[in-house]
């Protein structure tokens, strides 16, 4: 006989919801400990409690996946992702939600602090290994790296600009203009900020726009076209809403909205309790934010108001977010893991 059998349907559900969540719990915390570890005899029992920890699957509630002190995720599609860190095993793996199965890009042994999808079948993200700085191009369908492309500082933003171009900041102030396919640097702007480049944002397929104390708007040919924002307050990421406004996240807690044509500040989102580290666009007339407070928060950004406010109860900020699909967010932090998240608007 279950002890359960004396209990009604609505207290089996949540006892069943608390003995997964419990569970999930402690795989986590073993995932950890074997991870600070780091010896060979615990591979196996890391991989054991890897594919528990990713069937300890809820629907309604999040599951985490242990990829720790994670710096970055890309959506290469509905049921792919790729995460990028510093941890102790992998620093970039591709996850694939539906096999459950996690798959680390073998030979990327540096940290990698951003990355962004290039293609169909390309992701280009930064290597940081001490004393070799390098941009690497990998072939995510076929696990191989196709390129490196070597710096002499590091690269601190990434994004494409078109078909051929990206756009690289650099910690030396500096942004350059490459082209991926070759890696060949079509421009380097010198002096582009008076301070690292933070974060870049493509506006159009000629113009892309840089975050440090300041917003600018800049051509393939790197000249400069326009200085939206100059209050000297660290910019940290960068969101196009649609064709002609664009979100900035910053050290003074608040989401700014710009009007890019007309160059001016349109509107605060105020909420979180420290600065905003990422973005993504939800819906046509949502975005969603993640912040050091330990938050995320939905916004309809055209009434400017908080439509939610999710706490994750994290023990390190949160540092990358992405919209899955359409009900589903999916985010991490430096210290934590990949986490799945339903959204009930």
């Amino acid at each position: 006989m279950n002890f359960l059998d004396d209990y009604d349907d609505e207290e089996k559900i949540v006892f069943n919801r608390f003995k997964k969540k419990s569970i999930s719990i402690l795989i986590q915390f073993l995932l950890e400990l074997i991870d600070v570890l780091n010896t060979v005899r615990n591979k196996k029992i890391y991989q054991i409690l890897l594919k528990l920890s990713i069937a300890n699957i809820s629907e309604s509630e999040f599951y985490s996946i242990p990829v720790s002190k994670l710096l970055c995720i890309v959506k290469l599609d509905d049921n792919t992702i790729a995460c990028g860190g510093d941890s102790f095993k992998q620093k970039l793996v591709i996850i694939d939600l539906n096999k459950n199965k996690i798959i680390p890009l073998e030979g990327h042994t540096g940290i990698v602090s951003c990355m962004i999808k290039f293609d169909n079948n390309h992701i280009i993200c930064v290597n940081d290994n001490n004393s070799t700085k390098s941009l690497k191009i990998w072939n995510f369908k076929k696990m191989i790296c196709t390129k490196t492309i070597d710096n002499n500082s590091l690269t601190k933003s990434l994004c494409k600009i078109n078909e051929t171009l990206i756009a690289a900041g650099f910690s030396d102030k500096s942004i350059k203009i490459i082209e991926a396919t070759t890696g060949n640097i079509i421009k380097t702007i010198k002096d582009a900020h008076d301070d690292q480049i933070w974060c870049l944002l493509p506006i159009d397929k000629t113009q892309f726009a840089s975050g440090c104390l300041s917003i600018k708007i800049w051509d393939i040919k790197g000249k400069e076209l326009k200085v939206i924002d100059a209050d000297y307050i660290r910019i940290d990421c960068l969101l196009r809403i649609n064709k002609n406004i664009i979100a900035s996240g910053s050290q003074e807690k608040a989401i700014r909205l710009y009007n890019v044509d007309k160059g001016i500040c349109t509107k605060y989102l105020n909420g979180h309790e420290a600065f905003i580290t990422c973005f993504a666009k939800f819906n046509k007339e949502e975005i969603i934010s993640g912040s050091y407070d330990r938050t995320i928060k939905l916004w309809n950004y055209i009434d400017g108001v908080c439509l939610k406010t999710i706490s994750t109860k994290l023990v390190s900020e949160i540092y990358c977010i992405e919209k899955l699909n359409n009900y589903q967010i999916i985010y991490g932090n430096k210290k934590d893991y990949v986490v799945i998240k339903k959204i009930n608007t």
